[in-house]
């Protein structure tokens, strides 16, 4: 997912916290550990498209956020998903936020279910 840089602090504000959240808690993901196979769509929803990826030699879902979510929302998924642990509840690797030249991605990285 991708936001463009707008004007203002609150943006970036948001992105910090969101950024400062994962390097506290521990699930903060580098980029380029997270391999995503955009051919391969597991599903799409109204905040974003599923694909498969791999993150530490195992097979996982990558939920790429859309523009169009709120930062708050994503920020709220997050704390959640760091928090629960449940058998039917898929495991929360964690999300990779990161820089390009038209914006900023936020890819949620999570255990794939077959």
């Amino acid at each position: 997912a991708m936001w463009r840089r707008q004007s203002g602090s609150g943006l970036l504000d948001s992105l910090r916290r969101i950024h400062d959240m994962g390097v506290h808690e521990g699930w903060l993901i580098r980029e380029e550990d997270v391999e995503i196979d955009d051919s391969c769509i597991l599903g799409k929803g109204a905040f974003g498209v599923v694909l498969r990826g791999t993150y530490c030699s195992s097979t996982v879902a990558v939920k790429t956020c859309e523009t169009g979510q709120p930062l708050r929302t994503i920020f709220n998924e997050l704390h959640i998903m760091r928090h629960v642990r449940h058998p039917n509840i898929v495991f929360f690797h964690g999300a990779c936020i990161y820089c390009c030249a038209t914006g900023i991605n936020i890819n949620i990285v999570m255990e794939e279910v077959r």
